[in-house]
């Protein structure tokens, strides 16, 4: 049975069947996804791999309580709204510069400009799909898998682990001031196996994958056009 093609941004922009040879991804990965199986660039096994071992090694760290859920394009196809697509030579060559930390010769310039429009001379998205930045030649590294995880009792051993200092928790900024997850630098020092999980996870898949640790109420919930508070649309990663 064909799988209706349903990746729409909130242009209206309707992903093609060009789209994806454009993107490389396959119409059996595009499905999968559709179906709600697995995250776009995942294979079935892998998957399966990736959530054994994620839950192992949040056990290991002493979460038993986690919520985990998939965020970003991989869920989602499109980033969000704070990432719209990249069209001008500006755009490509900040973007660029950005993640490679130095301008694009007159060459690559020439050619991120020729991919975009191979694609999408006229019109496209106006949200990011999926790896486009990579297939143009803008950024660095292939669209991660971000994994959003919400747990009491990771706040615990975090506000644990800052008292064995004999100081207050409110003493230390443990928390991203603008997106209020914990600080990578606690997470990555207080949650070992975890940590290796993410290495060996990138690994395995051949792309990065990202790590980001709430307490129990999960991402504030934000009254603007983006905003990663619980919605019953998340895409759920259980054991």
């Amino acid at each position: 049975m064909t799988v209706v093609l349903t990746a729409t941004d909130q242009s209206g922009y309707q992903i093609t069947d060009d789209d994806l040879r454009f993107l490389g991804i396959t119409r059996d990965c595009f499905d999968s996804w559709a179906r709600g199986e697995t995250p776009l660039a995942v294979s079935p096994a892998d998957y399966v791999e990736l959530r054994r071992t994620l839950f192992d090694a949040l056990r290991a760290d002493g979460i038993d309580d986690a919520d985990v859920r998939l965020q970003g394009s991989a869920a989602r196809f499109f980033s969000s709204l704070k990432k719209p697509m990249l069209y001008t030579r500006a755009e490509l060559v900040q973007e660029f510069a950005n993640q490679h930390q130095r301008l694009p010769s007159q060459y690559e310039t020439s050619r991120m400009e020729e991919r975009l429009a191979s694609r999408w001379a006229e019109s496209g998205p106006k949200q990011r799909p999926f790896d486009a930045l990579y297939v143009i030649g803008a950024a660095k590294e292939e669209s991660d898998l971000d994994f959003q995880v919400s747990s009491d009792a990771a706040k615990r051993l975090i506000e644990s682990a800052v008292r064995n200092l004999r100081i207050s928790p409110d003493s230390v900024r443990a928390k991203h001031e603008d997106y209020n997850f914990f600080e990578k630098y606690l997470t990555e020092s207080q949650f070992i196996r975890l940590s290796l999980w993410r290495t060996r996870a990138s690994e395995m898949i051949r792309r990065p994958v990202s790590v980001a640790i709430f307490d129990a109420a999960g991402p504030p919930v934000s009254t603007g056009p983006v905003s990663s508070h619980f919605q019953a649309t998340d895409w759920m990663v259980n054991p």
